[in-house]
Protein backbone atom coordinates (compact mmCIF):
# COMPACT_ATOMS: atom_id res chain seq x y z
CA UNK A 1 0.00 0.00 0.00
CA UNK A 2 1.42 3.40 -1.01
CA UNK A 3 0.83 6.07 1.65
CA UNK A 4 0.90 9.65 0.40
CA UNK A 5 3.34 11.95 2.16
CA UNK A 6 1.94 14.95 3.99
CA UNK A 7 5.32 16.06 5.35
CA UNK A 8 4.93 19.46 7.11
CA UNK A 9 7.38 22.33 6.50
CA UNK A 10 7.83 25.37 8.74
CA UNK A 11 8.28 28.98 7.67
CA UNK A 12 7.88 32.50 9.01
CA UNK A 13 4.83 34.46 7.83
CA UNK A 14 6.69 37.58 6.75
CA UNK A 15 3.46 39.22 5.64
CA UNK A 16 2.23 39.17 9.25
CA UNK A 17 5.12 41.10 10.87
CA UNK A 18 4.34 42.92 14.14
CA UNK A 19 5.51 46.34 15.28
CA UNK A 20 8.32 44.65 17.21
CA UNK A 21 9.54 42.92 14.04
CA UNK A 22 8.23 39.48 15.09
CA UNK A 23 6.51 36.97 12.79
CA UNK A 24 4.38 33.87 13.53
CA UNK A 25 5.58 30.36 12.68
CA UNK A 26 3.38 28.62 10.10
CA UNK A 27 3.30 25.04 8.92
CA UNK A 28 2.49 24.17 5.30
CA UNK A 29 1.59 20.83 3.67
CA UNK A 30 1.62 19.47 0.09
CA UNK A 31 -1.32 20.58 -2.04
CA UNK A 32 -4.70 18.88 -1.68
CA UNK A 33 -6.97 19.34 -4.73
CA UNK A 34 -4.95 22.37 -5.80
CA UNK A 35 -5.09 24.00 -2.34
CA UNK A 36 -1.94 24.38 -0.19
CA UNK A 37 -2.94 23.94 3.49
CA UNK A 38 -1.01 26.29 5.82
CA UNK A 39 -1.81 27.03 9.45
CA UNK A 40 -0.30 28.85 12.43
CA UNK A 41 1.79 26.44 14.51
CA UNK A 42 1.80 28.11 17.92
CA UNK A 43 1.85 31.45 19.70
CA UNK A 44 5.63 31.71 19.22
CA UNK A 45 6.73 34.74 17.18
CA UNK A 46 10.31 35.26 16.04
CA UNK A 47 12.38 37.90 14.29
CA UNK A 48 14.57 37.29 11.25
CA UNK A 49 17.60 37.02 13.52
CA UNK A 50 15.96 34.33 15.70
CA UNK A 51 15.07 32.08 12.77
CA UNK A 52 17.40 29.57 11.06
CA UNK A 53 16.52 29.55 7.35
CA UNK A 54 18.64 26.45 6.63
CA UNK A 55 16.94 24.16 9.17
CA UNK A 56 13.58 25.99 9.18
CA UNK A 57 13.68 26.00 12.97
CA UNK A 58 14.28 28.56 15.75
CA UNK A 59 17.91 29.16 16.67
CA UNK A 60 17.13 29.11 20.38
CA UNK A 61 17.68 25.57 21.71
CA UNK A 62 14.61 25.57 24.00
CA UNK A 63 12.28 27.00 21.35
CA UNK A 64 13.73 24.60 18.80
CA UNK A 65 12.88 21.66 21.10
CA UNK A 66 9.31 22.89 21.58
CA UNK A 67 8.78 23.32 17.85
CA UNK A 68 10.32 19.92 17.03
CA UNK A 69 8.01 18.24 19.55
CA UNK A 70 5.02 19.88 17.85
CA UNK A 71 6.25 18.74 14.44
CA UNK A 72 6.69 15.19 15.75
CA UNK A 73 3.14 15.24 17.19
CA UNK A 74 1.71 16.42 13.85
CA UNK A 75 3.57 13.72 11.89
CA UNK A 76 2.48 10.97 14.30
CA UNK A 77 -1.16 12.06 14.16
CA UNK A 78 -1.15 12.16 10.33
CA UNK A 79 0.35 8.66 10.25
CA UNK A 80 -2.24 7.43 12.76
CA UNK A 81 -5.09 8.75 10.62
CA UNK A 82 -3.61 7.29 7.44
CA UNK A 83 -3.23 3.81 8.92
CA UNK A 84 -6.79 4.15 10.23
CA UNK A 85 -7.79 4.95 6.61
CA UNK A 86 -9.24 8.30 7.60
CA UNK A 87 -9.11 10.63 4.58
CA UNK A 88 -6.63 13.47 5.02
CA UNK A 89 -8.32 16.74 4.08
CA UNK A 90 -7.38 20.35 4.72
CA UNK A 91 -9.89 20.45 7.58
CA UNK A 92 -8.34 17.35 9.13
CA UNK A 93 -4.87 18.94 8.88
CA UNK A 94 -6.17 22.15 10.46
CA UNK A 95 -7.52 20.10 13.39
CA UNK A 96 -4.24 18.20 13.79
CA UNK A 97 -2.15 21.38 13.85
CA UNK A 98 -4.48 23.09 16.33
CA UNK A 99 -4.52 20.01 18.54
CA UNK A 100 -8.24 19.41 18.09
CA UNK A 101 -9.28 15.77 17.84
CA UNK A 102 -11.71 14.40 15.31
CA UNK A 103 -15.09 13.51 16.72
CA UNK A 104 -15.63 9.87 17.65
CA UNK A 105 -16.43 8.14 14.31
CA UNK A 106 -18.99 5.96 16.09
CA UNK A 107 -20.97 9.13 16.82
CA UNK A 108 -21.05 10.06 13.13
CA UNK A 109 -23.94 9.45 10.75
CA UNK A 110 -24.06 6.02 9.11
CA UNK A 111 -25.53 7.75 6.07
CA UNK A 112 -22.41 9.92 5.68
CA UNK A 113 -20.26 6.80 5.37
CA UNK A 114 -22.79 5.24 2.98
CA UNK A 115 -22.67 8.39 0.83
CA UNK A 116 -18.85 8.41 0.86
CA UNK A 117 -18.75 4.75 -0.24
CA UNK A 118 -21.09 5.37 -3.18
CA UNK A 119 -19.23 8.50 -4.30
CA UNK A 120 -15.86 6.72 -4.16
CA UNK A 121 -17.24 3.72 -6.06
CA UNK A 122 -18.78 5.91 -8.73
CA UNK A 123 -15.69 8.11 -9.04
CA UNK A 124 -13.43 5.05 -9.44
CA UNK A 125 -15.84 3.37 -11.89
CA UNK A 126 -16.38 0.41 -9.56
CA UNK A 127 -20.17 0.56 -9.66
CA UNK A 128 -22.69 0.47 -12.50
CA UNK A 129 -25.50 3.00 -12.56
CA UNK A 130 -28.06 0.21 -12.17
CA UNK A 131 -26.30 -0.97 -8.98
CA UNK A 132 -26.08 2.61 -7.72
CA UNK A 133 -29.86 2.95 -8.11
CA UNK A 134 -30.45 -0.15 -5.98
CA UNK A 135 -28.21 1.31 -3.25
CA UNK A 136 -30.22 4.53 -3.34
CA UNK A 137 -33.35 2.42 -2.81
CA UNK A 138 -31.69 0.95 0.29
CA UNK A 139 -30.73 4.39 1.64
CA UNK A 140 -34.29 5.67 1.14
CA UNK A 141 -35.71 2.62 2.93
CA UNK A 142 -33.27 3.10 5.83
CA UNK A 143 -34.16 6.79 6.15
CA UNK A 144 -37.88 5.91 6.18
CA UNK A 145 -37.10 3.37 8.93
CA UNK A 146 -34.67 5.48 10.97
CA UNK A 147 -34.13 9.12 9.82
CA UNK A 148 -31.15 9.54 12.19
CA UNK A 149 -28.80 6.56 12.21
CA UNK A 150 -25.34 6.65 13.82
CA UNK A 151 -22.52 4.17 13.33
CA UNK A 152 -22.86 3.07 16.97
CA UNK A 153 -26.57 2.23 16.36
CA UNK A 154 -25.75 -0.62 13.98
CA UNK A 155 -26.30 -4.02 15.58
CA UNK A 156 -28.17 -7.29 15.14
CA UNK A 157 -31.42 -6.03 16.67
CA UNK A 158 -31.54 -2.95 14.45
CA UNK A 159 -31.11 -5.02 11.27
CA UNK A 160 -33.84 -7.44 12.37
CA UNK A 161 -36.17 -4.49 13.04
CA UNK A 162 -35.32 -3.03 9.63
CA UNK A 163 -36.24 -6.32 7.90
CA UNK A 164 -39.56 -6.43 9.78
CA UNK A 165 -40.20 -2.83 8.72
CA UNK A 166 -39.62 -3.82 5.07
CA UNK A 167 -41.94 -6.82 5.38
CA UNK A 168 -44.74 -4.74 6.90
CA UNK A 169 -44.32 -2.00 4.29
CA UNK A 170 -44.40 -4.60 1.51
CA UNK A 171 -47.59 -6.16 2.85
CA UNK A 172 -49.26 -2.77 3.20
CA UNK A 173 -48.36 -2.02 -0.43
CA UNK A 174 -49.77 -5.38 -1.54
CA UNK A 175 -46.35 -6.74 -2.51
CA UNK A 176 -46.28 -9.66 -0.06
CA UNK A 177 -43.17 -10.55 1.97
CA UNK A 178 -40.73 -8.85 -0.49
CA UNK A 179 -38.09 -11.50 0.30
CA UNK A 180 -35.96 -10.61 -2.73
CA UNK A 181 -35.92 -6.95 -1.74
CA UNK A 182 -34.93 -7.78 1.85
CA UNK A 183 -32.03 -9.94 0.61
CA UNK A 184 -30.74 -7.02 -1.47
CA UNK A 185 -31.09 -4.57 1.44
CA UNK A 186 -29.10 -6.95 3.67
CA UNK A 187 -26.36 -7.30 1.05
CA UNK A 188 -26.02 -3.52 0.84
CA UNK A 189 -25.87 -3.14 4.63
CA UNK A 190 -23.19 -5.82 4.80
CA UNK A 191 -21.15 -3.99 2.16
CA UNK A 192 -21.26 -0.64 3.99
CA UNK A 193 -20.49 -2.21 7.38
CA UNK A 194 -17.45 -3.91 5.85
CA UNK A 195 -16.42 -0.58 4.31
CA UNK A 196 -16.60 1.17 7.70
CA UNK A 197 -14.60 -1.68 9.25
CA UNK A 198 -11.94 -1.24 6.55
CA UNK A 199 -11.51 2.37 7.74
CA UNK A 200 -10.46 1.07 11.15
CA UNK A 201 -13.67 2.28 12.79
CA UNK A 202 -15.23 -0.03 15.41
CA UNK A 203 -18.71 -1.13 14.30
CA UNK A 204 -20.85 -4.14 15.17
CA UNK A 205 -20.91 -6.58 12.25
CA UNK A 206 -23.54 -9.28 12.81
CA UNK A 207 -22.86 -10.55 9.28
CA UNK A 208 -19.29 -11.47 10.24
CA UNK A 209 -20.45 -13.27 13.39
CA UNK A 210 -23.21 -14.91 11.31
CA UNK A 211 -25.91 -13.83 13.76
CA UNK A 212 -27.47 -12.22 10.67
CA UNK A 213 -27.39 -14.23 7.45
CA UNK A 214 -27.93 -13.12 3.86
CA UNK A 215 -30.22 -15.76 2.42
CA UNK A 216 -30.13 -16.83 -1.19
CA UNK A 217 -32.47 -14.50 -3.06
CA UNK A 218 -35.55 -16.35 -4.35
CA UNK A 219 -35.20 -16.66 -8.10
CA UNK A 220 -38.12 -15.71 -10.28
CA UNK A 221 -38.62 -18.58 -12.73
CA UNK A 222 -41.64 -17.24 -14.60
CA UNK A 223 -41.52 -17.59 -18.39
CA UNK A 224 -44.26 -17.91 -21.02
CA UNK A 225 -44.97 -20.78 -23.37
CA UNK A 226 -45.75 -20.29 -27.04
CA UNK A 227 -49.42 -20.98 -26.26
CA UNK A 228 -49.43 -18.22 -23.63
CA UNK A 229 -47.74 -15.81 -26.02
CA UNK A 230 -50.53 -16.50 -28.53
CA UNK A 231 -53.12 -15.66 -25.86
CA UNK A 232 -51.43 -12.31 -25.20
CA UNK A 233 -51.16 -11.52 -28.90
CA UNK A 234 -54.88 -12.17 -29.39
CA UNK A 235 -55.59 -9.88 -26.44
CA UNK A 236 -53.40 -7.16 -27.95
CA UNK A 237 -55.53 -7.14 -31.09
CA UNK A 238 -58.65 -6.62 -28.98
CA UNK A 239 -57.23 -3.55 -27.18
CA UNK A 240 -58.14 0.02 -28.27
CA UNK A 241 -55.46 1.57 -30.51
CA UNK A 242 -53.70 3.89 -28.07
CA UNK A 243 -54.62 2.19 -24.79
CA UNK A 244 -52.01 1.53 -22.09
CA UNK A 245 -52.73 -2.21 -22.25
CA UNK A 246 -52.04 -2.35 -25.99
CA UNK A 247 -48.82 -0.37 -25.67
CA UNK A 248 -47.58 -2.49 -22.76
CA UNK A 249 -48.34 -5.73 -24.61
CA UNK A 250 -46.61 -4.40 -27.74
CA UNK A 251 -43.38 -3.73 -25.81
CA UNK A 252 -43.61 -6.94 -23.79
CA UNK A 253 -44.18 -9.23 -26.77
CA UNK A 254 -41.38 -7.45 -28.64
CA UNK A 255 -39.09 -8.21 -25.66
CA UNK A 256 -40.25 -11.85 -25.56
CA UNK A 257 -39.12 -12.19 -29.16
CA UNK A 258 -35.81 -10.41 -28.64
CA UNK A 259 -34.79 -10.81 -24.98
CA UNK A 260 -34.13 -7.07 -24.65
CA UNK A 261 -34.35 -5.45 -21.18
CA UNK A 262 -37.13 -3.00 -20.41
CA UNK A 263 -34.81 0.04 -20.26
CA UNK A 264 -33.30 -0.79 -23.65
CA UNK A 265 -36.74 -1.43 -25.19
CA UNK A 266 -37.85 2.03 -24.09
CA UNK A 267 -34.70 3.64 -25.55
CA UNK A 268 -34.52 1.67 -28.80
CA UNK A 269 -34.39 3.93 -31.87
CA UNK A 270 -35.56 3.25 -35.41
CA UNK A 271 -31.98 3.54 -36.66
CA UNK A 272 -31.14 0.50 -34.46
CA UNK A 273 -32.97 -1.68 -37.00
CA UNK A 274 -31.18 -3.11 -40.01
CA UNK A 275 -34.22 -4.14 -42.05
CA UNK A 276 -32.57 -6.33 -44.64
CA UNK A 277 -35.27 -8.05 -46.67
CA UNK A 278 -34.11 -11.55 -45.71
CA UNK A 279 -32.14 -11.12 -42.47
CA UNK A 280 -33.31 -8.18 -40.33
CA UNK A 281 -31.08 -7.38 -37.31
CA UNK A 282 -31.24 -5.15 -34.23
CA UNK A 283 -28.06 -3.26 -33.21
CA UNK A 284 -27.99 -1.41 -29.89
CA UNK A 285 -25.81 -0.70 -26.82
CA UNK A 286 -27.16 -2.20 -23.59
CA UNK A 287 -27.56 0.44 -20.87
CA UNK A 288 -26.75 -1.95 -18.03
CA UNK A 289 -23.50 -3.39 -19.37
CA UNK A 290 -22.55 -0.87 -22.08
CA UNK A 291 -22.09 -3.89 -24.38
CA UNK A 292 -22.86 -3.67 -28.10
CA UNK A 293 -25.56 -6.22 -28.89
CA UNK A 294 -26.58 -7.55 -32.30
CA UNK A 295 -29.41 -10.05 -32.68
CA UNK A 296 -31.73 -11.33 -35.40
CA UNK A 297 -35.14 -9.68 -35.54
CA UNK A 298 -37.56 -12.57 -34.98
CA UNK A 299 -41.00 -12.75 -36.59
CA UNK A 300 -42.65 -11.97 -33.24
CA UNK A 301 -40.52 -8.84 -32.75
CA UNK A 302 -41.07 -7.73 -36.35
CA UNK A 303 -44.80 -8.03 -35.84
CA UNK A 304 -44.68 -5.84 -32.72
CA UNK A 305 -42.63 -3.21 -34.54
CA UNK A 306 -45.46 -3.00 -37.07
CA UNK A 307 -47.81 -2.17 -34.17
CA UNK A 308 -45.45 0.39 -32.53
CA UNK A 309 -46.23 3.47 -34.74
CA UNK A 310 -49.96 2.86 -34.18
CA UNK A 311 -51.06 3.03 -37.80
CA UNK A 312 -48.28 5.25 -39.17
CA UNK A 313 -45.53 2.72 -40.03
CA UNK A 314 -44.52 4.62 -43.19
CA UNK A 315 -43.87 7.87 -41.36
CA UNK A 316 -41.17 7.12 -38.77
CA UNK A 317 -37.99 9.11 -38.03
CA UNK A 318 -34.69 7.28 -37.56
CA UNK A 319 -33.69 9.25 -34.43
CA UNK A 320 -37.04 8.70 -32.71
CA UNK A 321 -37.87 5.93 -30.27
CA UNK A 322 -39.62 2.86 -31.65
CA UNK A 323 -41.80 2.71 -28.52
CA UNK A 324 -42.30 6.38 -27.53
CA UNK A 325 -44.73 5.58 -24.72
CA UNK A 326 -44.27 7.33 -21.38
CA UNK A 327 -45.32 4.48 -19.10
CA UNK A 328 -43.62 3.80 -15.76
CA UNK A 329 -42.17 0.37 -14.98
CA UNK A 330 -44.65 0.01 -12.12
CA UNK A 331 -47.60 0.64 -14.44
CA UNK A 332 -46.15 -1.76 -17.01
CA UNK A 333 -45.85 -4.61 -14.50
CA UNK A 334 -49.29 -3.96 -13.00
CA UNK A 335 -50.83 -3.96 -16.49
CA UNK A 336 -49.10 -7.24 -17.38
CA UNK A 337 -50.44 -8.95 -14.24
CA UNK A 338 -54.01 -7.76 -14.94
CA UNK A 339 -53.83 -8.81 -18.59
CA UNK A 340 -52.39 -12.23 -17.74
CA UNK A 341 -55.20 -12.82 -15.28
CA UNK A 342 -57.76 -11.63 -17.88
CA UNK A 343 -56.64 -14.22 -20.49
CA UNK A 344 -56.27 -17.05 -17.96
CA UNK A 345 -52.48 -17.10 -17.49
CA UNK A 346 -51.95 -18.01 -13.82
CA UNK A 347 -48.42 -16.64 -13.53
CA UNK A 348 -46.97 -13.62 -11.72
CA UNK A 349 -45.64 -11.88 -14.83
CA UNK A 350 -43.25 -8.93 -14.80
CA UNK A 351 -41.56 -7.39 -17.83
CA UNK A 352 -38.33 -9.23 -17.01
CA UNK A 353 -40.14 -12.52 -17.67
CA UNK A 354 -39.67 -11.62 -21.35
CA UNK A 355 -35.93 -12.31 -21.09
CA UNK A 356 -36.52 -15.70 -19.45
CA UNK A 357 -39.14 -16.46 -22.11
CA UNK A 358 -36.73 -15.62 -24.93
CA UNK A 359 -33.86 -17.67 -23.44
CA UNK A 360 -36.00 -20.68 -22.55
CA UNK A 361 -37.89 -20.93 -25.85
CA UNK A 362 -34.67 -20.48 -27.81
CA UNK A 363 -32.92 -23.23 -25.85
CA UNK A 364 -35.69 -25.83 -26.12
CA UNK A 365 -35.79 -25.13 -29.85
CA UNK A 366 -32.08 -26.01 -30.08
CA UNK A 367 -30.62 -22.51 -30.47
CA UNK A 368 -26.96 -22.86 -29.33
CA UNK A 369 -26.22 -21.43 -25.88
CA UNK A 370 -23.46 -19.22 -27.33
CA UNK A 371 -25.96 -17.61 -29.75
CA UNK A 372 -28.48 -17.00 -26.94
CA UNK A 373 -25.71 -15.48 -24.79
CA UNK A 374 -24.73 -13.02 -27.51
CA UNK A 375 -28.34 -12.09 -28.30
CA UNK A 376 -28.97 -11.33 -24.62
CA UNK A 377 -25.79 -9.28 -24.26
CA UNK A 378 -24.27 -11.50 -21.54
CA UNK A 379 -20.51 -11.66 -21.10
CA UNK A 380 -20.78 -15.08 -19.44
CA UNK A 381 -22.69 -18.19 -20.52
CA UNK A 382 -23.29 -18.95 -16.82
CA UNK A 383 -25.50 -15.86 -16.59
CA UNK A 384 -27.41 -16.97 -19.70
CA UNK A 385 -27.98 -20.41 -18.17
CA UNK A 386 -29.75 -18.76 -15.21
CA UNK A 387 -32.39 -17.45 -17.64
CA UNK A 388 -33.10 -20.86 -19.19
CA UNK A 389 -35.91 -22.42 -17.14
CA UNK A 390 -37.02 -26.05 -16.67
CA UNK A 391 -40.28 -27.47 -15.35
CA UNK A 392 -42.73 -30.32 -15.92
CA UNK A 393 -44.21 -28.59 -18.97
CA UNK A 394 -40.80 -28.44 -20.62
CA UNK A 395 -40.09 -32.03 -19.61
CA UNK A 396 -43.20 -33.08 -21.52
CA UNK A 397 -42.22 -30.97 -24.54
CA UNK A 398 -38.84 -32.71 -24.68
CA UNK A 399 -40.17 -36.24 -24.19
CA UNK A 400 -39.27 -37.25 -27.75
CA UNK A 401 -35.54 -37.02 -26.93
CA UNK A 402 -35.97 -40.20 -24.86
CA UNK A 403 -37.74 -42.30 -27.49
CA UNK A 404 -34.60 -44.40 -27.95
CA UNK A 405 -35.35 -46.14 -24.67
Amino acid sequence: MVIKSYAPRLYLRRDKITGEGKMPIYVRFPRINGYEPKYSLSDIKLSYEEWDDSSHLPKDVILRGIVEMELSRIKDKIREYQFGKIEITKDVLRGIVSGEHLSDPQEESFYDFYDAYLKNSERNHRMRQSTLRTHITTINALIAFRPRLLVKDINEDLIIEFCRFLELRGQQAGKGLVRGSIVNRKKHLRTIIRYIESLGIPIANPFRTKSIMVEQAPRNKVYLTLEELRLLRRQLKRCPLKSTERRVLTMFLFACGSGIRIGDVKDLKWHSLDLDKDYAVINYTAKKTNECVQLPLTRLSQGMIQFAPEGDINNVELEKNIFPYRISNTTINMTLKKTANKVGIKKNITFHAARRTFATLCRINNVPMYVIQKCMGHTSSRMTERYVQWDSYLAKQNHSYFDFW
